[in-house]
């Protein structure tokens, strides 16, 4: 699974973005393979998307099959760990939706999608690992 962050889903909901070209060529060279998006993700995206046609443009996409809107740490009944990497990082002020994402990465077959730098240089897995990106950042 490649969970996709709210990075990548404002770029491409909102053409006028910096990385929004960037999330076409990515989200092009994903095809076969399955995006899922958090609860935690979808309202930070929500948010983030000002403008009710940029909300519709995303909810568009999701009701097309361009990702499932899934919840994997419940699932695996995770939720503690959510609140140990939060207090595991407090003095960086990471938010509910990175900390969500990195435990759903916790199963080995799954990585994030992301344009947030912090995934790659300070966030890590509770046990040290690195986190797996779908595709290097720049």
């Amino acid at each position: 699974m490649i969970w996709a962050d709210s990075s990548v889903l404002v770029a491409l909901c909102d053409r006028s973005d910096a990385l929004a070209q960037r999330a076409v060529e990515q989200l092009q060279l994903l095809k076969g393979r399955k995006v899922g998006v958090t609860l935690p993700v979808l309202t930070e995206t929500w948010h983030l998307l000002e403008t009710a046609w940029l909300r519709k443009i995303l909810v568009e996409w999701l009701r097309g099959g361009g990702a499932t809107v899934e919840s994997p740490v419940e699932q695996r009944d995770a939720l503690g760990d959510v609140w140990r990497w939060l207090e595991k990082y407090e003095e960086h002020d990471p938010d509910f939706a990175d900390a969500y994402l990195v435990i759903a990465t916790a199963e080995k077959k799954s990585s994030i999608w992301t344009f947030d730098r912090e995934f790659a240089h300070v966030w890590r897995q509770l046990d040290g690992a690195r986190v797996r990106l779908a595709f290097p950042l720049r």
